[in-house]
C-alpha cells in the first residue's frame, strides 16, 4: 500500500495521530522555550535557575512514563487520549495561573508529561499496533504533525503573547486542547473502532499475520539480551542532538562560523528529518525496522565528521541535514522495532520504558557534555570520542541476538 492509498483509505485514523503529534509540541522544549523568557522575568529566575527546574520536571516525566504508558495496553486509545489531554490543559493553567515555584514545577511537569510523553505515546504505539504490515508509512504520515507544530507555532505565539502575554497565551493553549483538539480527536476515532482498542490492531490487512505468535511482557523483555544491546544506539539520538543544539555557540566558535548561520541550519535539519522519515517508512514495511535499526546512526556519525574536517560555513549545514536524517530515520525505525522483535500486546508498557529511557538520556546531555567541556576536553575531541562510541553502538546492535522466541516479521531479503 502506497503513502496516498493509506491515506484515502484511512484518513481518520492518521489525522489521530497527526493531531496528537502536534499537540505533543505543548510539552515539548521547542514551544516551551518560547515562554522561557517570560517565565523567568516573573519568577525572577537565572537561567541556571530556571534549567535546573525544567530539568527536575523532565526528570519526573521519565520517572512517571513507564507506568503512565502502561495505560495504552490495558484501556482505550480514546479514554487515555482524554487523560492525557485534561493533563496537558492543566499543565498550561498551573504554568499560566503560577502564584510561586511549586505550581510553575507542577504545571511544567504536567506538560512535559501530557506533551513529551503521553501524547507521543499514544500516535506512536496507536499507529504501530494498528497499521501492522503498513506501519512504517502510518508513522511516516501522522509524525508529520511535529514539524508543522514546529514551524506554525512559535511565530503565532510570539504575536500572541506581544499582545496578550505569556500567561494568557497559555491559557488559550490550555482551552484549545478542551475545545479544538478533544472534540476533534474524539469524532476521528469512535467507541467502537477496532483502533481504540489495546488488542484490535492489524487494521489494514495482513498485518495480523505480521504480528508475533508470542508478546513479550516487559519484565520479559528485560531479561533479554537484544533490549541491553539495542538501547545504547536508540538512546544516542537525543543524547546528541540535545548536547549538539545546546552548545551550538561553542561548534560555532570553534569552526569560526557566526551562530546565526547554525542558527538558520536548523531548516535545513527539519527538512532531513521529515523526507527522511517519509523515505524510511516503505523500507520499513518491506524489509523490517530491525534490520534497518543498525543503520541509523551512520548519518549523524557522518555530519560529526564533517564538522571537524569542514571549515566552510555552508558545511554547517550539510552537518545538520545529516543530523535530522538519523532523527527522521531512528523516530520511525525506533518505533516499530520493538512491535517487529517484542510483539503489540504490551507495547505500550515497553514503548514508555524506552521513552523514559531517552528523555533521561537527553536530561544527561548538558551535565556529561557541559562536565567533559569544563575539564579541558575540546570539540573537536569530544566529536571524535562520539563517533567511536556510536561506531561501536552500532556494531552492538547489528550483532545484537533476537530472542529466543522471535519468530522474524520482517519479509525476506
Amino acid at each position: 500500500m502506497t503513502y496516498l492509498e493509506l491515506a484515502r483509505r484511512y484518513p481518520r485514523h492518521l489525522a489521530f495521530g497527526l493531531l496528537h503529534m502536534f499537540y505533543s509540541s505543548l510539552g515539548q522544549t521547542v514551544l516551551v522555550a518560547i515562554f522561557t523568557p517570560f517565565i523567568r522575568k516573573e519568577f525572577s529566575l537565572s537561567p541556571v535557575a530556571f534549567g535546573t527546574l525544567y530539568a527536575a520536571a523532565t526528570v519526573l516525566n521519565a520517572l512517571v512514563l513507564p507506568f503512565a504508558g502502561k495505560l495504552l495496553d490495558v484501556m482505550p486509545l480514546r479514554r487515555v487520549s482524554l487523560l492525557t489531554t485534561f493533563i496537558l490543559s492543566a499543565g498550561c493553567w498551573l504554568t499560566a495561573e503560577a502564584a510561586n515555584l511549586t505550581m510553575l514545577f507542577a504545571g511544567l511537569a504536567l506538560l512535559r508529561l501530557g506533551g513529551q510523553g503521553l501524547m507521543v505515546q499514544i500516535n506512536s504505539v496507536g499507529m504501530t499496533r494498528y497499521f501492522g504490515a503498513n506501519r512504517g508509512k502510518a508513522l511516516g504520515i501522522s509524525i508529520l504533525g511535529m514539524p508543522l507544530a514546529e514551524v506554525v507555532m512559535p511565530p503565532l505565539l510570539l504575536v500572541l503573547i506581544e499582545r496578550w502575554g505569556w500567561s494568557q497565551v497559555y491559557l488559550i493553549l490550555g482551552a484549545s486542547s478542551l475545545v479544538l483538539f478533544l472534540p476533534l480527536t474524539r469524532l476521528l476515532i469512535r467507541t467502537g473502532d477496532r483502533f481504540n482498542f489495546p488488542h484490535g490492531h492489524a487494521g489494514t490487512g495482513g498485518g495480523a499475520a505480521a504480528e508475533r505468535a508470542h508478546h513479550f511482557t516487559r519484565g520479559q523483555m528485560l531479561k533479554t539480551v537484544y533490549f541491553y544491546a539495542v538501547m545504547p544506539l536508540r538512546l544516542m539520538p537525543p543524547f546528541m542532538m540535545t548536547a549538539l543544539l545546546l552548545y551550538q555557540d561553542l561548534i560555532a566558535e570553534t569552526k569560526g562560523w557566526a551562530l546565526s548561520w547554525l542558527a538558520a541550519g536548523i531548516s535545513a535539519y527539519a527538512v532531513a528529518r521529515v523526507i527522511s522519515s517519509f523515505l524510511v517508512g516503505p523500507l520499513v514495511d518491506t524489509i523490517g525496522a530491525r534490520r534497518i535499526l543498525p543503520t541509523t546512526l551512520l548519518p549523524l556519525m557522518g555530519g560529526l565528521e564533517v564538522l571537524i574536517v569542514s571549515d566552510a560555513p555552508w558545511w554547517g549545514l550539510v552537518y545538520l541535514a545529516l543530523c535530522g536524517i538519523t532523527v527522521g530515520f531512528a523516530g520511525n525505525v525506533g518505533a516499530t522495532v520493538w512491535a517487529e522483535v517484542y510483539g503489540t500486546r504490551h507495547l505500550g508498557a515497553i514503548k514508555s520504558l524506552q521513552a523514559s529511557l531517552g528523555v533521561g538520556a537527553a536530561a544527561a546531555a548538558p551535565a556529561v557534555t557541559g562536565g567533559l567541556i569544563d575539564l579541558g576536553v575540546d570539540i573537536p575531541t569530544l566529536l571524535r570520542w562520539s563517533i567511536g562510541l556510536m561506531g561501536g553502538f552500532t556494531l552492538l546492535a547489528l550483532l545484537a541476538p533476537l530472542p529466543k522466541t522471535h519468530e522474524s516479521t520482517a519479509p525476506s531479503l
